[in-house]
């Protein structure tokens, strides 16, 4: 009878859980869903709508509600998730199929947009708002006939909007035609005045075109009428930046700033890049303690502290607020990515810092972000054809990115493609006007020996922007190649002033006065300089540059020394420690300062190709053919490389593998009695007496002291 008493308990629970109604349950929770999101509590709300889709996974209203949620706390991957729920449920659900157009084509997913944009034509074939999101697709996929037939049929319909307008003269602005564009781009802000998406456009169009006066008034203008303030106060702080007025950009940041903790990252990462460094962590401090602050957003501010703890000479506190993040599944892509770029920043191994780079890209391949730092790692190691593909990559993903048109360009400068870095640059400022495609392009004139041209591309853009820092460095150097050191030392200390990479305008002002034989002006310089309590690390390099010049060997030394101190993980700074320490005769100094520099850097071709020759000395001879392997492929066909390998095949008894290269280094530099004694010497070895001896007379006719010039009287006397 128990038994049978428990049986039927247990069929009544079953009974009355089968009889429960998750239509009634739903209802509860989609109504405390609705009290959330009605007091601002949007997670909550997120979870209470994604628990009445577990009962009604086919309600639409409340698939609508969530995306609405994930919107209000700016997670808009969830935001996607939930609106493409609601197309695939109901196709012809207007609102999802406008909101997926318009994410994915802001997310640079332009055949995607196309395609739920289709859908809203087909659901209103009357639909503007369709017509100009198909118009803008086609114009990012370069489909300029495409975009004019959607901008034109837009205005048939409503001559008056304003979003057609502005493309109609994004289209004709591409197409070359500033009069029809400017009309059309005027005409919208008149249509629509309260508009801020029609002044933006104007505003874009006198950028576009070197109205640096009007874009700032049409801006104001936007300001003015917006209902979104942040984003034009984050337009104007662009636009004051791109300008050279980095200074302007502060109010309008903390403008954005005050909206929202994402805003406040902003801010921070502006203070850090006007080396501001205790404002910006003062600002990352309060987003990663903020409980209203989203993960990303606080994972992205543990980031930026990394970065600025590192930029501020803490390295320690750098390391350990980013090891933890590596592994971490939301933020180990970008934290290996900045990890990549923290080792080059310190001049670490460029082998560790190429582990980051690629475990960044792995995590993800598709991000345009990463496959950049990645080709500015394969930059640093000289690796041209790998940085392009990365770089080709990156611009497939996003093919509007100004940053990575601008090192797409430098590639080709590197490749002294000179010609193909002016075509890039030229269009860079066609599509996206700003002062880094002017100093590229002035760059690209200067490295393909246009001095003149290059000087007057940057003066016209400093009648326009005078307040352009990096244009000055710019001018320093294109002054500096026309050895007019007093103008490059004018530039230099006007971009100094402003801010604008402090680094590159102290070595500009340095090697301004060395190149006017100025050494006490470059000691004084370099002497300020380290008297700051906190002086920055390149300091000491530029003093060890100007001690050499004044050929206070043991000074430079010094600072070198210092310099490693300070920064043990600059494999250069060692490799100028061993050439320093063998200029003294300290072979043991030296062999230990190359042989540190190479545990950092494997592939530093000078360390390599100098220790080569010091375990020559020691007979290590295996190793050293192979350091000089190294270096050879490091240097390519610089005459020491070369005839150092040559010389350690020589050693190896190779001399039919030594000839040719001894023979290369000796034609580029006829007048180097070592070079010549090395080719002698291996030419007696392969029983070429005639040719070996003239070789050998060459060498001691050059010079009565070289290294080696016993072993060549004595080959002269004994063949």
């Amino acid at each position: 009878m128990k038994s049978a008493i428990s049986a039927a308990c247990v069929l009544a629970i079953l009974a009355a859980g089968c009889a429960r109604d998750p239509q009634r349950d739903a209802a509860k929770f989609v109504a405390s869903g609705d009290g959330y999101a009605a007091r601002g509590h949007f997670k909550e709300a997120q979870i209470e709508y994604r628990n009445t889709l577990e009962r009604t996974p086919r309600d639409v209203a409340t698939q609508l509600k969530l995306a609405h949620a994930y919107e209000k706390t700016q997670d808009y991957a969830g935001a996607y998730r939930a609106y493409l729920r609601v197309a695939q449920i109901d196709p012809h659900h207007a609102e999802a199929q406008a909101w997926l157009a318009e994410f994915l084509l802001q997310s640079g997913r332009f055949d995607d947009a196309r395609r739920h944009a289709t859908v809203m034509l087909e659901i209103d074939p009357k639909n503007v708002r369709a017509l100009t999101l198909l118009a803008s697709a086609d114009a990012a996929l370069r489909d300029r006939d495409g975009a004019l037939k959607w901008v034109q049929q837009a205005l048939t319909i409503d001559p008056s909007s304003a979003t057609a307008l502005t493309l109609l003269g994004t289209l004709q602005l591409s197409a070359g035609d500033r009069t029809r564009a400017k009309a059309a781009f005027t005409k919208a802000t008149e249509l629509a005045p309260s508009s801020s998406e029609a002044w933006v456009a104007l505003a874009q169009f006198h950028i576009a075109v070197g109205e640096f006066d009007a874009a700032e008034r049409a801006l104001q203008r936007a300001l003015a009428v917006t209902s979104d303030a942040a984003a034009v106060h984050r337009m104007l702080a662009m636009f004051y930046v791109g300008a050279g007025r980095a200074a302007e950009a502060e109010p309008h940041l903390k403008a954005v700033a005050d909206a929202s903790a994402p805003g406040r990252v902003e801010l921070a990462e502006y203070y850090a890049a006007m080396n501001r460094s205790n404002d910006a962590l003062a600002l990352l401090g309060r987003v990663v303690s903020d409980p209203k602050a989203d993960a990303a957003t606080i994972a992205r501010a543990h980031l930026r502290r990394a970065a600025v703890w590192h930029a501020a000479g803490e390295r320690e506190k750098a390391h350990a607020e980013l090891t933890p993040l590596l592994k971490d599944e939301a933020t180990g892509a970008d934290a290996n990515a900045l990890m990549a770029q923290l080792i080059m920043r310190e001049g670490g191994s460029l082998d560790d810092a190429l582990m980051y780079a690629r475990e960044a890209v792995k995590r993800q391949p598709n991000d345009a972000g990463l496959q950049y730092v990645q080709a500015t790692v394969f930059l640093a190691r000289n690796e041209l054809a790998e940085a392009e593909t990365s770089l080709r990559r990156a611009h497939d993903l996003a093919p509007q990115a100004p940053q990575i048109e601008l090192a797409l360009a430098r590639v080709a400068i590197a490749r002294r493609d000179y010609r193909g870095a002016v075509e890039r640059a030229e269009r860079l400022l066609a599509a996206s006007p700003s002062v880094d495609a002017v100093a590229l392009l002035a760059q690209a004139h200067r490295a393909a020996g246009e001095i003149a041209k290059a000087r007057t591309i940057v003066a016209g853009a400093l009648d326009r922007q005078p307040k352009a820092a990096n244009l000055y460095l710019e001018l320093g150097d294109i002054e500096l190649a026309a050895h007019r050191p007093d103008a490059a030392r004018d530039a230099y200390e006007r971009a100094l002033k402003r801010g604008s990479d402090p680094a590159r305008a102290r070595r500009g002002l340095v090697a301004a006065d060395l190149a006017a034989k100025r050494t006490g002006a470059a000691e004084a310089r370099v002497h300020q300089w380290s008297a700051n309590p906190s002086p920055e690390p390149d300091v000491p390099l530029l003093a060890a540059q100007v001690h050499l010049a004044a050929g206070d060997n043991a000074a430079a030394l010094r600072e070198y020394e210092r310099a490693s101190s300070t920064n043990p993980k600059t494999p250069g700074v060692h490799t100028a420690i061993g050439m320093l320490r063998a200029e003294r005769g300290d072979r043991k100094g030296a062999q230990d300062a190359y042989e540190r520099a190479l545990q950092l850097d494997p592939k530093d071709g000078v360390a390599a190709n100098n220790l080569a020759w010091i375990y020559a000395g020691q007979g290590r001879r295996d190793e050293a053919l192979r350091l000089a392997e190294t270096a050879h492929r490091a240097l390519g066909d610089r005459p020491a490389a070369v005839d150092t390998l040559g010389w350690m095949y020589y050693l190896d008894d190779a001399a039919d593998r030594a000839v040719g290269l001894l023979a290369k280094a000796a034609d580029a530099n006829p007048s180097n009695a070592v070079y010549r004694y090395h080719l002698g010497a291996a030419l007696m070895k392969m029983n070429q007496q005639e040719r070996g001896r003239r070789e050998l007379h060459q060498a001691l006719a050059l010079s009565s002291t070289f290294d080696g010039v016993d072993d060549a009287k004595r080959l002269l006397t004994t063949r």
